[in-house]
């Protein structure tokens, strides 16, 4: 009785990691992808398809770009060249507008521009162009008043490996995740000032900070862009 109690909590653990969430989300390859015959990646700037109306700052963009660059500079089997590299040499060569024809021919599904990647395959020695893009950026506030509820952070994103000369995607890779905040306890204290306004005065920080507000939007980014740049193939011995 005692082994066959042992094998079915085995069993049961089995099935539980199975079904748990996978980071990254999805991978997709072409047939025709050879890890090994890429070395030099020029990274280009981060499109970012989330609303301007939730995103008016571009966070999505500004700390995307720069968690991306440490995680991928981290890596020593493949020389990655910034995104400023791509932006100066894009603008000498197609001038100032270009990366905005880019970006929204990519946003708007028609992939990357075709003639544009051959351009900076033409002037930079490089084998394959990333392509990083954030989807999901957003933030659900609960309600201090309800006991239980919890603020969350989502984000979500995808880096992609694009050839230089067809400008075909060849590596895709997609990660989302999240994070709560401290849930709502059922205790509230609130005070009534001098101008007749109820202040509340528990449930918030020493910094004036409220505790169960949702995480930054940096603390699910950087597990995002681990999974994703942690995807990324590496090279194997020939």
């Amino acid at each position: 009785m005692k082994k066959i109690t042992v094998l079915s909590v085995a069993a049961f653990l089995i099935i539980v990691q199975s079904c748990g969430v996978k980071h990254p989300s999805s991978i997709k390859v072409d047939p025709e992808f050879e890890p090994n015959d890429v070395r030099r990646v020029l990274v280009a700037p981060v499109i970012s398809s989330v609303p301007k109306g939730s995103d008016p700052r571009r966070q999505s963009e500004i700390l995307t770009r720069r968690i991306l660059w440490e995680n991928l500079t981290a890596r020593d089997d493949y020389i990655f060249i910034s995104p400023q590299q791509f932006m100066i040499t894009l603008n000498r060569e197609a001038g100032p507008d270009a990366f905005g024809r880019f970006k929204n021919a990519w946003l708007e599904g028609k992939g990357a521009d075709v003639e544009l990647v051959r351009l900076l395959k033409k002037n930079l020695e490089i084998d394959t162009i990333l392509l990083p893009e954030v989807y999901l950026w957003f933030k659900d506030e609960a309600d201090y008043r309800e006991a239980g509820a919890a603020s969350t952070t989502q984000v979500g994103m995808r880096i992609h490996f694009v050839d230089p000369l067809s400008a075909k995607v060849l590596w895709e890779a997609t990660d989302e995740n999240f994070m709560e905040g401290v849930r709502t306890e059922g205790d509230r204290v609130e005070v009534t000032g001098a101008g007749g306004y109820d202040r509340r005065i528990s449930g918030v920080t020493a910094t004036g900070r409220d505790m169960y507000s949702a995480p930054p939007f940096e603390s699910v980014l950087v597990t995002v862009v681990e999974a994703l740049v942690g995807a990324i193939p590496a090279h194997s011995l020939q």
